[in-house]
């Protein structure tokens, strides 16, 4: 099972607890959103910079001259997973 398939049992679990038991719900809550950044997203371009933000949290994750070397797979300020565009993607 995938995390994406995961989140979405979960998201589909949540529904049909909320009204019955509102702790359940609210675990069932921050078991999606701790999943929810498991799931790789690309890093967002600031434009007219060379920077890249995390699409989670807006917050400085990488640079254009960092794409060609080691380039960070989780934000530092909140965990998003990041999934960076590779040379063959860029060429499509």
């Amino acid at each position: 099972m995938t995390e994406a398939e995961a989140l979405k049992m979960l998201k589909n679990e949540c529904l049909m607890t909320f009204y019955r038991y509102p702790a359940l719900n609210e675990a069932v809550k921050t078991a999606m959103a701790a999943l929810e950044k498991q799931i790789p997203k690309k890093p967002l371009r600031v434009e007219k910079s060379i920077d890249y933000n995390c699409p989670g949290c807006g917050q400085v994750c990488g640079y254009v001259d960092c794409l060609s070397r080691d380039t960070p797979k989780f934000c530092i300020e909140c965990g998003q997973a990041l999934k960076w565009e590779s040379e063959e993607e860029k060429d499509l």
